[in-house]
């Protein structure tokens, strides 16, 4: 029999919780399943967060190839359009193990919207509300019925948690029984959901965790043979002992100008930490701007003329600005003199590929107990307005650490990464691994390179309505992300 792949993808999840409840017995399925295999950390993108690591696992590359390292996607725009899955269609495990006659069932996993036409996908959390969630007609009226609805993983109620859990696993045992399948992948947000609401540490998460495991345990009994294990998280999640607040650092430094500190951010999202760039600046005098910021990352843009619509800065001195930035950073410190940024990269020290420069010129690194936040926001009258004073502030915070979790039944040396993912889902499947992909194949299967398709480009077009884009827009706001 050809191997199986049940591939587990839990956002958020690295060793203090996934691995905390394997060390301590409280997740026995998954423990036996993985005790002859390899459990250890999986490095992320250099932003670790949700859209450039997931698309990085199914693509295999580097978001230099993909441009996903953000929300929005790449280009020379101050405010792009949400990343969908039609940037990346034809170089995701949806397309190519399709093209490739192996069966693969992708369930709640992010950016699988716009639905692809090929394989089984059940759509994520970002998809559109009232849009289509699955594109296979024959289970449209089915999930309703088994308990489905998209709108509960979003949720922070632990019964609807659960029931969404459940019933993803439910549709898994009657896809396994029903198709003939080769991969099976089914994703959880729930960690990475409640870290941003709840905590680093919260008891549903370990609540939900074990009930995972049970549920996992159900579907493995029910299948003939039991299949290869993969089981990955995009990120860790932990807790930050201050934050630097990038936009007012520049601001403070002259390379940013705000018209006003009022700043715009729904009601969702009005008790959360970061902002995005809704922010009234003044991008006729303004050299540099904040493009995101996850755990301890940010990423900074300069203003260059020729490329963003109000650039200020001259193509031949963006080099030289850029290294300005970096090294008044890296000379920042705290009031007592402790140091906020361990590194500040190039881009290209990062990133490869023909994306490459439309992304961001510079990745900022803090130290590992400071958060990095686009913007720090207070409450005056009502209103919200950055908070003008200072750029660092003590306190706690909940945010992406850079090393998520991998975990394997079959044995695997060396540093893993996202890119790796796909990369051993082919080798486990006796595919060729394309000439594209980054990531090395752990599974120690020999393989040649086939043809690669042609790059990625800029992905001009936006495949949703504006109704559809803000639904996705406030969702993210409401969890921080923009």
């Amino acid at each position: 029999m050809s191997t199986r792949i049940l591939w587990l993808g839990l956002d958020g999840a690295d060793e203090s919780t996934l691995g905390r409840m394997l060390r301590t017995g409280r997740m026995p399925v998954l423990q036996r399943a993985l005790s002859r295999g390899t459990v250890a950390p999986l490095r992320s993108t250099a932003l670790p967060i949700t859209p450039a690591a997931w698309v990085a696992m199914y693509t295999g590359m580097n978001p230099g190839k993909t441009g996903i390292l953000t929300w929005k996607q790449a280009s020379y725009a101050y405010d792009p359009p949400i990343v969908t899955h039609d940037a990346i269609t034809r170089h995701a495990l949806h397309r190519r193990l399709a093209d490739a006659k192996r069966s693969f069932a992708s369930i709640g996993f992010p950016i699988t919207s716009p639905l692809p036409d090929t394989s089984f996908v059940l759509a994520g959390w970002d998809a559109p509300a009232n849009g289509p969630i699955c594109n296979d007609a024959a289970w449209v009226d089915r999930l309703s019925d088994m308990g489905y609805f998209s709108e509960d993983e979003f949720s922070t109620e632990k019964d609807s948690l659960v029931r969404n859990l459940r019933a993803r696993f439910r549709i898994a045992r009657e896809l396994a029984c029903e198709k003939t399948w080769d991969c099976i992948g089914l994703f959880f947000s729930f960690i990475d959901h409640l870290g941003h609401r709840l905590g680093a540490a919260n008891e549903v998460t370990d609540t939900l965790l074990e009930i995972t495991d049970a549920e996992l345990g159900t579907f493995l009994a029910s299948l003939p043979d039991e299949p290869v294990l993969l089981v990955n998280s995009d990120h860790g999640f932990g807790t930050f002992e201050r934050a630097f607040s990038i936009t007012q650092w520049l601001a403070s430094r002259g390379y940013l100008a705000l018209r006003s500190s009022l700043i715009h951010k729904t009601a969702e999202a009005r008790g959360l930490e970061n902002v995005n760039v809704r922010m009234d600046i003044d991008w006729n005098h303004s050299r540099a701007f904040c493009v995101d910021a996850i755990g301890s990352y940010a990423a900074i843009r300069v203003n260059t003329a020729t490329l963003l619509p109000a650039g200020t800065v001259h193509p031949r001195d963006v080099t030289k600005l850029s290294d300005m930035i970096r090294d008044d950073l890296l000379a920042t410190t705290t009031e007592t003199g402790d140091p906020l940024v361990a590194n500040v990269w190039r881009r290209e020290e990062l990133f490869w590929g023909p994306m490459t420069p439309y992304l961001p010129e510079l990745i900022v690194e803090c130290v590992p107990d400071t958060v990095a936040l686009v913007g720090k926001w207070k409450s005056v009258e009502g209103d919200l307005h950055l908070d003008p004073h200072t750029f660092v502030h003590q306190g706690t915070y909940h945010s992406h650490r850079p090393a998520g979790i991998w975990g394997s039944s079959f044995s695997c040396v060396g540093e893993l990464s996202v890119e790796d993912v796909a990369a051993t889902i082919y080798g486990l499947l006796d595919l060729p691994l394309p000439a594209d992909v980054d990531g090395t194949d752990r599974s120690g299967r020999s393989h040649n390179k086939a043809t690669s398709e042609p790059a990625l480009s800029p992905h001009e077009s936006n495949p949703y309505t504006p109704d559809e884009e803000e639904t996705v827009r406030r969702r993210l706001e409401a969890l921080g992300y923009l």
